[in-house]
């Protein structure tokens, strides 16, 4: 093979890997974006908090309950609509859109309570 095409290729090479780093390099900060924002989301709403073990696992709403006890559920759905509460990966986007609305609507339920 002569010097000119072993030279092209290695350059090609070099080329193809850095942007294949570049690319997993983003990729990574994608995917810590929307790990940072489903840390924060826990935080909001702890999954072994009262709100979630009691009040949407066991509780027949049709009974009294401590309005309190809503209040993480409130505190999620505002934090879901900041503008800086959005995933970079479409799936996971389209589930907090989802999450956004059967919040709003349980919200909707409730209020009247």
């Amino acid at each position: 093979m002569p010097e000119w095409a072993i030279g092209l290729l290695a350059v090609i090479v070099a080329i193809v890997s850095f942007l294949w780093g570049r690319v997993w390099t983003l990729s990574d900060k994608r995917m810590k974006k929307d790990q940072d924002l489903i840390n924060r989301f826990r935080q909001v709403l702890p999954s072994d908090g009262n709100t979630i073990t009691y009040l949407l696992k066991k509780h027949d709403f049709r009974n009294k309950f401590e309005r309190e006890l809503l209040a993480p559920i409130d505190t999620l759905a505002y934090f879901l609509e900041q503008p800086d509460s959005y995933f970079l990966n479409k799936g996971l986007e389209n589930l907090r859109r989802g999450l956004i609305q059967e919040l709003s609507n349980f919200q909707s339920n409730y209020s009247g309570i």
